[in-house]
């Protein structure tokens, strides 16, 4: 239902190229929404939302604001605010599609990392895989995958991963490496892109 809402994701989708994606459940998007309701009640921003919600067309809000030119005179300024929630919700989804083919195997190939650009919105993402610990030794253990949103930072404790919890089913174009039930959507950014929905409209000449 997602991507045939959003229209720029699902032409990209279309296009005749080989692709990389990682595929979301639905627990990733409850867990999303759900941070963002609390963090919504939390400071009373509004009711609670959906994701149908966000699917809405775009639509300008037209404020009047009042600045205080003097002890005497204001001046009144009306400003036009675009809000268009599809294609923010499409530039977090296009954070898990790639063009090109990335499996296990071939960023394994060239030393386990890879940083390529998000798919239409060239957003810098990173893939990393690996073997895990057995027996307490190093990279015998069970090979691992996963996309990291790093957000520009070199400091990898403020990166956010999502594991992958199946990797490399073969599509007619590409790859889907289906993410673990416990990734949150959105790398935990989702609550902060949308809290104040509902509250487009600030104070001016009410």
């Amino acid at each position: 239902m997602l991507i045939d809402n959003l229209p720029g994701l699902k032409d990209s989708l279309e296009r005749p190229m080989r692709m990389t994606f990682f595929a979301i459940p639905d627990p990733c998007f409850e867990k999303a929404i759900y941070a963002l309701n609390r963090y919504r009640s939390s400071y009373e921003l509004g009711g609670n939302l959906s994701l149908k919600d966000f699917l809405i067309e775009p639509f300008t809000v037209i404020d009047s604001v009042i600045h205080q030119v003097s002890t005497t005179e204001f001046d009144t300024t009306v400003v036009e605010r675009h809000y268009d929630y599809r294609q923010q919700l499409d530039s977090m989804m296009c954070s898990y599609v790639f063009s090109g083919e990335y499996t296990i195997q071939n960023v394994e190939e060239v030393g386990g990392a890879v940083e390529p650009l998000a798919l239409a919105f060239d957003h810098q993402m990173r893939i990393e895989v690996g073997r895990g610990s057995a027996s307490g030794v190093t990279n015998l253990g069970a090979r691992y995958m996963r996309l990291v949103e790093t957000s520009g930072s070199k400091v990898t404790t403020q990166w956010v991963n999502a594991d992958v919890e199946t990797s490399n089913l073969s599509t007619s174009n590409g790859w889907i490496h289906i993410l673990s039930e416990g990734h949150e959507f959105g790398f935990n950014g989702f609550e902060q892109m949308f809290y104040n929905y509902g509250n487009e409209k600030q104070k001016g000449d009410e």
